[in-house]
């Protein structure tokens, strides 16, 4: 349970991370959803753990989610909906548009996963508006020296469920980028006492959050110094559209 981990929600088993669950949901804050519901545990150090419900009050799955500082400006193009989980979900989109409702003139694009995505009510494709972006690491490796000026790279992950993107498979939220470190703390989660770092960086197409599991990195990062890696990709719309409850 790598990216719970990342976020100081591991689990070394299935029954302790049920456990986990039961326990945050005591704390958690509920939200009506189309399908069914949410209990969202808010951690002190940030973290978060969004519990989904379906419309018989069962539990079918959990996410992990930190509430940071990042900000950056993209443009939708559409939804990406996941089958494994009736209420998981995702949004495509281009990074850093230059032009009005034209994602084609941002500078890549990639999928990110969204924790609240049944909550959200539809709207228009294309669509421009600011998300708070994490990358939960998957890998990741810091350095002292100082980051590139040009702000680092961005790659979209080409991975890929149910056959490959070009065959239909439903396209993960990964990337593979490089960049600058702007600030960092070491964090801990005050449900379970694990421990975490959260990175404050900048990449190509503006400023993220960074979530590791504090054992993935061998010593603390450096303030201006570089990372690289590969990073599942979570975020939230800042002013979405809302179901009404």
């Amino acid at each position: 349970m790598g990216r719970f981990a990342d976020v100081g929600f591991g689990a070394a088993t299935l029954e302790e991370f049920k456990k986990l669950v039961t326990t945050a949901y005591r704390s958690a804050k509920k939200y009506p959803a189309e399908g069914g519901s949410y209990a969202v545990y808010s951690d002190p150090s940030g973290a978060q753990l969004w519990i989904q419900f379906n419309m018989r009050n069962e539990v079918t799955g959990a996410s992990p989610y930190f509430k940071g500082r990042s900000r950056r400006a993209v443009c939708l193009t559409n939804t990406v909906p996941r089958h494994m989980s009736e209420m998981d979900g995702a949004f495509h989109c281009w990074a850093a548009p230059s032009s009005e409702k034209n994602p084609f003139s941002g500078l890549y694009p990639f999928v990110f996963d969204v924790p609240d995505y049944r909550i959200m009510a539809s709207f228009k494709f294309p669509r421009d508006c600011d998300i708070q972006l994490n990358g939960f690491a998957e890998k990741i490796s810091c350095q002292a020296g100082e980051a590139s000026p040009r702000g680092g790279s961005f790659s979209p992950s080409v991975r890929a469920t149910g056959g490959g993107i070009d065959e239909g498979g439903e396209p993960q939220a990964y990337g593979i980028f490089s960049g600058g470190i702007l600030q960092w703390e070491r964090r801990t989660n005050q449900l379970t006492g694990q421990e975490f770092y959260w990175l404050f960086v900048e990449t190509l197409g503006g400023a993220m959050d960074i979530l590791v599991e504090r054992k993935k990195l061998p010593e603390d990062p450096v303030a201006g110094g570089a990372f690289s890696g590969e990073f599942w990709l979570t975020g939230r719309i800042y002013g979405a559209p809302l179901i009404s409850g």
